[in-house]
């Protein structure tokens, strides 16, 4: 915080910096998160406002719908915003009350890749427990509870190798795509009749 005064302290870093911690020696953490910070834009994420914030929910929103169209339509059929469940998700990469097995893989594919696989896990997640999701909702049980504990499955080795495979496969997000998206938000934001900023 006092490094990087144009964040200070923020919701969320605390997660990502236990998980270094676990790998490297303090100074290294820190600097390795600086490098996060200035080199895959996650400073845009902590910086007052949040200003990458919505426009992260706005693609991930456009990529739901195309990937994962039964979760998309059950968040617009019960008023679900994204920023009730996906805000822990992009602010802690994954790093909040996860296996620190699944925490570690999501990190190396974090720092090869950059920002867009963070998209391709969620997708994926929410790909391998869509049918459970629409289940929950269906039976009026609480599906919130599932968003909020993604990972929280019996079998976590299953688990984490169908949604590597998923993530890999089957949803093929460029950084060109993303950008692209990111760019679109900016012009669509202020428009009251575009559905997806109604579930930001």
């Amino acid at each position: 915080s006092y490094y990087n005064k144009n964040t200070g302290y923020a919701k969320g870093m605390g997660f990502i910096i236990g998980i270094l911690l676990t790998y490297m020696e303090p100074e290294y953490a820190f600097f390795c998160f600086d490098y996060l910070m200035k080199n895959y834009g996650m400073e845009n994420f902590y910086a007052p406002g949040f200003p990458k914030m919505n426009n992260s929910f706005y693609c991930l929103l456009v990529l739901m719908k195309k990937y994962v169209p039964g979760i998309y339509a059950l968040l617009a059929k019960n008023d679900i915003h994204t920023s009730m469940f996906a805000a822990d998700w992009f602010l802690t990469l994954f790093c909040r009350d996860n296996n620190i097995r699944i925490v570690g893989r999501i990190l190396d594919c974090f720092f090869l890749e950059g920002f867009k696989v963070i998209y391709k896990f969620a997708l994926a997640i929410l790909k391998v427990r869509e049918q459970e999701i629409i289940k929950a909702e269906k039976e009026g049980d609480d599906i919130m509870y599932i968003f909020k504990n993604i990972f929280d499955v019996k079998n976590i080795d299953k688990c984490l190798e169908d949604v590597f495979k998923i993530a890999f496969s089957k949803i093929k997000i460029s950084r060109k795509e993303v950008r692209k998206l990111e760019n679109e938000y900016d012009k669509v934001k202020e428009d009251p009749d575009n559905e997806i900023n109604e579930l930001i």
